[in-house]
């Protein structure tokens, strides 16, 4: 990269710097993905200090312009070009069928479940007491007792004496972040990756430790190569169901991450809120290694998105520094949820809505595996909501997802998922979850595997 800004003389040469920065990315440029200078090469062209460089990429970093990649250098963020961690906006548009968000399926009986919980809190005075009460932060000990229930019903055993309660599980990451990693920790994540944690990152001011995939699961073997060269303090891990590639890492790779934890001395950051429903699973991360593992859970991908409540299994050692983190954040969880959660779980509806859910994500993959399984990147496994598609030449995800768009259609981008150095995959993540029903869901997949085809044929022709 070859740019090199020319800064305005009324300002402090690192403002100016900054502002440059700025309004090269807003002009188009400096593009998403870009490599800036480094700091000593940029200092020494506009012949200005190191630390003057330093300082107006730190500031350009924190406002979301930037990013550092260890070990790669400095990059446009996706903030840039108008993409925000969370591409999705609020609730889709009735004639939109947006598949690029990762959602519990559609089962009606949630509200139904939902109203007649309600109608049965309101004859229960003594809930209804509870219900506008202060709560202990780490949550009362019937709310850790259902969550650690619906833990189990996904094959995750847990006391629950570990756990603590949460407003969900991007807020046990934020948690865990705050309370592990302090300004500049080094967090290492795999390369494609979960947009929370990597937004999440960049605005605690983390720095990323990109680590490679294998066969579509993180690649344990190139942490320790990483842990040689520079400082991790905590490695992001999702065992069950990578997002975005949808693969699992097997029983070898998690007892070889629990053994880098005690080589190299860091956190194992476990996200468990997309996980297996049943039993049959290889064991969590916390099992292997209890000592160096904060497991974040939640009701999101299993009960309901609109039920804010998770859980986060902490070691023994930390839980205090963790219920202080809790009340700074946001005192307590509403002890209203909490009550909701341990209904459906005593009254059988949670288990019935997870069987469901199990059932018709089988059936959602098969449909998909049948019309699109030439793109497919990597098999889906059982349960999984989302596939990743590989296309077949540089932006033809991008023309892809234009044309979907204009039928009514949206898909995710590989683009805002990458944090490697170099080009970002050309990808599509496709979640096949939020269609209302099955149909509706076949008639995406037909007429996505009929666009695939069209642009196969166009580049062949060409």
């Amino acid at each position: 990269m070859n740019w090199l800004p020319a800064l305005d003389p009324k300002l402090p040469k690192y403002r100016a710097l900054y502002q440059a920065i700025v309004s090269a990315v807003e002009a188009g440029d400096l593009r998403v993905g870009a490599r800036l200078p480094t700091h000593r090469a940029m200092a020494d062209e506009l012949g200005i200090t190191v630390g003057v460089v330093t300082k107006a990429y730190a500031l350009a970093m924190r406002e979301g312009f930037l990013q550092s990649r260890v070990g790669s250098g400095t990059f446009v963020a996706l903030r840039g070009q108008g993409f925000t961690p969370f591409p999705q906006q609020g609730r889709a548009p009735q004639n939109l069928l947006d598949l690029s968000i990762s959602i519990a399926p559609p089962n009606p009986r949630r509200a139904d479940i939902l109203g007649r919980s309600l109608q049965q809190m309101t004859d229960q005075t003594d809930v209804l007491h509870d219900a506008v009460q202060y709560h202990h932060a780490s949550g009362e000990w019937r709310a850790r007792q259902a969550m650690a229930g619906l833990m189990d019903l996904c094959g995750i055993t847990v006391s629950p004496d570990e756990l603590l309660l949460t407003m969900g599980g991007q807020h046990g990451l934020t948690l865990a972040c705050d309370v592990l990693l302090r300004d500049q920790g080094h967090l290492a994540t795999a390369e494609i990756g979960y947009l929370g944690i990597v937004g999440l990152a960049r605005m605690r001011s983390l720095k990323l430790v990109a680590i490679p995939l294998k066969n579509g699961a993180l690649d344990v073997d190139a942490i320790e190569g990483r842990a040689k060269q520079q400082r991790i303090d905590a490695v992001y891990v999702t065992p069950d169901f990578h997002n975005p590639t949808g693969v699992s890492l097997d029983s070898m790779a998690r007892q070889r991450l629990a053994l880098l934890a005690e080589a190299y001395d860091f956190w194992i950051i476990e996200d468990s809120v997309h996980t297996v429903i049943g039993r049959d699973k290889p064991p969590a991360m916390f099992e292997l290694a209890p000592d160096r593992t904060i497991t974040v859970f939640s009701t999101a991908k299993l009960l309901a998105g609109g039920i804010r409540l998770g859980a986060i299994r902490v070691p023994a050692s930390h839980r205090d520094q963790f219920a202080t983190a809790i009340k700074l954040h946001a005192w307590m969880v509403p002890p209203l949820l909490c009550h909701l959660v341990g209904q459906w779980m005593e009254s059988g509806e949670a288990g019935a809505l997870l069987e469901w859910q199990r059932s018709e994500m089988q059936a959602r993959q098969e449909l998909a595996i049948r019309y699109l399984a030439p793109w497919l990147a990597h098999r889906p496994e059982p349960g999984c909501f989302y596939l990743w598609l590989q296309m077949e030449r540089p932006g033809q995800s991008q023309v892809l997802g234009l044309r979907l768009l204009e039928q009514g259609i949206k898909v995710g981008q590989g683009a805002p998922f990458w944090i490697g150095a170099g080009p970002a995959p050309d990808c599509i993540r496709l979640c096949l979850s939020p269609a209302y029903n099955r149909d509706t869901l076949e008639n995406a997949l037909r007429l996505m595997a009929k666009e695939l085809r069209a642009q196969h044929d166009e580049f062949v022709t060409v």
